[in-house]
């Protein structure tokens, strides 16, 4: 039974809680609060929870629930979903972020969609059968990551270990319920650049580190052209692509720009080697200097991620596309899926929601959607035991 006021009591303070995951100190949150209050929640449903402290973090930790099944202690499912989320720009917001809002249609919310609204789906699952006496034969694991948005360090974190042996991972990312099977790979960049700068009564274009920037952009731009040479047509855009999506420069309009900041992403397919992108990246800034005095630096934000392509097999296929009412596909994003799969559990991705509406300003999540997940989840969640290892 869908209930938008149920979900609406479990959404409101998920959302409520500030769990940014940024790459600026000033912005970046602990999430602690956040794991808190979904183990509070797990823990009165009979899950056994504890928090495993994120290495190379900024005081982030992954939520590890685990309950037990009645017949065995292997199989079942392993539910994953980040505790992180982007950035808001408040100002641009039509309400404040971190205030759930209920439309007739929809919740609106920083969040809401990516992907906090997962969780408040599970749990009302998880209480509905509870309520319903439901005998879980084989055990559920919950498991909410750190710093997915930036470093991922929360599922580079897991181990086999605290996973288990699941018969199938779901990651809850918004995927509008069409089981998500492969997805590429990503790479994220900085170029820092600086000169001697000077007074802009006497402008000197070759050490102006706005025009180096635009310089390395146009070089950036023929990497892009050189990426589209190569195409999976499983893709909605079958290509690798590169992004240009920040630049940062400058302090004052009376000086020659002395510092500036570049920040762009790649997301390749499979075939292409991250070293060989590295290195036609390190070309194109090199090429973008030439007749500039400007140094420049490139420098790799995160490590890179492998593409992600799932083991299921084809009666877990079939089964998926019985429960969602869609076949599987791929995905142009990035989700931690790639991690559990080197864990060995085959994963899909799965999860309420458009990406579109992720990362946006009114961020929000459909009661379509969500009502949606909840049958779909209660299917897959009662009938594992078909695929039990």
């Amino acid at each position: 039974m869908f209930s938008p006021k149920s979900l609406h009591n479990l959404l409101h303070p998920l959302v409520s809680i500030d769990s940014v995951s940024a790459d600026h100190a000033a912005q970046d949150r602990c999430n602690q609060a956040c794991l808190a209050l979904l183990a509070n929640w797990l823990d009165d449903l009979g899950f056994d929870c504890h928090l495993q402290a994120v290495p190379h973090s900024r005081n982030k930790y992954n939520l590890i629930a685990h309950r037990p099944g009645l017949q065995s202690q292997s199989g079942g499912i392993a539910w994953l979903g980040h505790s992180d989320t982007v950035a808001a720009d408040a100002a641009r917001w039509q309400q404040d972020p971190w205030q759930l809002q209920q439309t007739a249609d929809a919740f609106r919310g920083l969040g809401a969609v990516d992907m906090k609204g997962f969780f408040a789906v599970l749990i009302e699952l998880l209480r509905q059968l509870e309520n319903a006496q439901w005998r879980q034969q084989h055990p559920l694991t919950i498991i909410a990551t750190a710093d997915e948005e930036t470093t991922m360090a929360g599922a580079r974190a897991l181990t086999q270990e605290l996973i288990g042996q699941p018969a199938l991972a779901i990651i809850g990312e918004p995927t509008a319920m069409q089981p998500v099977t492969l997805h590429k790979g990503y790479q994220a960049f900085r170029v820092t650049l600086s000169s001697r700068g000077g007074h802009s009564s006497e402008p000197r274009p070759s050490h102006n580190c706005i025009h180096a920037a635009m310089s390395i952009t146009q070089q950036l731009q023929k990497i892009a052209k050189r990426l589209t040479e190569l195409a999976d047509k499983r893709f909605s855009i079958p290509q690798s692509t590169l992004n240009i999506g920040t630049l940062n420069a400058g302090d004052s309009v009376n000086r020659i720009c002395a510092s500036a900041e570049l920040g762009f992403d790649v997301r390749p397919i499979a075939g292409i080697e991250f070293g060989q992108i590295e290195q036609w990246l390190q070309q194109a800034v090199s090429a973008g200097l030439k007749g500039y005095h400007v140094s420049a630096s490139l420098t790799p934000l995160y490590q890179p991620l492998l593409g992600f392509e799932s083991s299921i097999d084809v009666p877990m296929q079939q089964h998926l596309k019985h429960c969602c009412g869609h076949s599987h596909g791929a995905a142009n994003y990035v989700t931690e899926a790639g991690f559990i799969e080197q864990l060995g559990v085959p994963t899909v991705v799965l999860g309420p929601g458009n990406i579109a509406q992720a990362h946006s300003v009114d961020e929000w999540i459909a009661f379509q959607q969500m009502e949606q997940a909840l049958t779909s989840y209660r299917q897959l969640i009662t009938q594992i035991d078909r695929f039990a290892c």
